[in-house]
């Protein structure tokens, strides 16, 4: 055993005591740095704890900070994401109880074990007029989801954020027994759009002339994602006839929009399919395979002009900035005169635009008053161009005593708004009360209500 002359000590043992000297104390403020970042880093990325076991992670921070000793995996998921859990929480509740009004979504969901959770989150406007929004919690439900159980699963979520003074608004999607939840707590509901346009585009795409032609499409589609020969002669025929390299889009069958991918990429790809489909390599062991007819072509199409209007719809009403309650009812007249049917469209276009139409048609009219108003106090829409003349006027009458309400609360809180404010324009009272009645559905992009401005203009 090698020694030193001047210390009987074993070398070894000096070496040891000297990286035990260089070693950041878990308890010194850098390391706990470190050991938060990987908490968040966990937390923010989703990523299993167990990465602090992965000699690859373990090299990285070893890297970036030789001195520190990785935190354990135990300590991570007992103590360290716990306690950021807690400050994050507290954190959250202050901010929310600053907020006049707090809107609330609420989705079941089932996880790919089968397990089934409800998530809720919430949507506030904060001091600065900056829309925020926090998935506060997601837990597993173990009843039955009828609409009892799931009232009192959100009431008790509402309790424990400190909600049930906000009086809360809340969105779900259309199911029974969402809507019916809502109900018993006697809060206002609203459904979300997106869902709503799901259902109807669902509904066009379920006459048997569309459901015919998605089926020979996604069995050609699919085709392609089995067979290694076809996909490769696929690749070749798509670089000779000059085409995007797109892999072909299989529809999934609860997302109306993937059918609309799915026939975008088929006809962009229609060349190179049809060559592929004609080549000996690939009719050798398919050949009762064959591509779309003309006719088939053609009502795809159709299809396309006619959905995209409805996916515009959803890309819009699914932004993340801004409050969109009030563009619901602009948004509607818009799709209703789009999916109004022409002399000029083929009998399967005009049977999917009055099937998507007529599921459209009452899907709002428990809460028009309320979208109505929304859209009224919107700069965007204030003259309320897409109703009639009495529909105007009832709105504007309805909401005369309100904003005469929040102009009297205006002047009493001056000094308040103007800190708020920090030395912006004076707010008008309708401006006061159009955040507080449009925070309710997820936010959005008036990009599309611009582009139809012939349908529904702008104010």
């Amino acid at each position: 055993m090698l020694t030193l002359a001047s210390d009987n000590k074993p070398f070894g043992a000096k070496q040891k005591k000297l990286r035990e000297s260089l070693t950041l104390p878990a308890d010194s403020p850098w390391a706990i740095k470190i050991t938060e970042a990987i908490a968040t880093f966990v937390c923010k990325d989703l990523s299993p704890n167990s990465i602090v076991e992965n000699e690859g992670f373990k090299r990285l921070v070893q890297v970036l900070e030789p001195h520190y000793v990785m935190v354990q995996r135990k300590h991570l998921t007992e103590t360290v994401i716990p306690m950021m859990y807690t400050r994050v929480k507290d954190d959250i509740l202050t901010k929310m109880q600053s907020a006049e009004r707090v809107a609330i979504t609420c989705d079941t969901w089932t996880s790919l074990s089968t397990q089934s959770y409800m998530t809720v989150t919430s949507h506030y406007i904060d001091n600065e007029w900056c829309l925020m929004s926090h998935v506060l919690q997601t837990t597993e439900v173990l009843t039955s989801h009828n609409a009892i159980n799931i009232a009192d699963m959100l009431t008790e979520a509402i309790q424990e954020w400190g909600l049930t003074s906000k009086d809360p608004a809340v969105v779900t999607d259309n199911a029974a027994n969402m809507v019916r939840a809502v109900e018993i707590m006697q809060l206002m509901h609203v459904g979300c759009f997106a869902h709503t346009l799901n259902l109807a585009s669902q509904a066009g795409l379920k006459i048997p002339a569309v459901s015919r032609l998605l089926a020979r499409a996604r069995r050609i589609a699919t085709f392609f994602h089995r067979s290694t020969t076809a996909n490769h002669i696929l690749k070749e025929k798509q670089k000779l006839l000059q085409l995007p390299a797109h892999k072909l889009t299989v529809n999934i069958v609860t997302r109306w929009n993937s059918a609309l991918d799915m026939l975008e990429c088929f006809l962009e790809q229609q060349p190179a399919i049809s060559a592929t489909l004609l080549s000996q390599d690939v009719r050798r062991n398919e050949k009762d395979l064959c591509t779309l007819t003309e006719e088939d072509v053609t009502i795809a199409e159709d299809l396309v002009r006619v959905l995209k209007p409805m996916k515009e719809a959803t890309l819009a009403m699914s932004e993340d900035k801004q409050p969109t309650l009030s563009v619901i009812a602009p948004l509607l007249a818009l799709l209703q005169e789009a999916l109004t049917p022409s002399l000029e469209d083929s009998t399967v276009v005009r049977d999917l635009k009055a099937a998507a139409k007529n599921n459209l048609r009452t899907r709002y009219d428990a809460q028009k008053d309320t979208l109505y108003a929304a859209s009224a106090l919107d700069p965007h829409f204030k003259a309320l161009p897409s109703l009639s003349a009495k529909e105007r006027e009832d709105t504007f009458s309805r909401l005369q005593p309100e904003a005469a309400t929040a102009a009297c609360d205006v002047k009493a809180n001056t000094g308040a708004l103007n800190s708020i404010s920090r030395g912006k324009r004076a707010l008008q009272p309708a401006v006061v009360v159009s955040w507080h009645a449009s925070l309710i559905v997820c936010p959005h992009s008036c990009d599309l209500l611009r582009d139809h401005q012939g349908i529904c203009p702008l104010d």
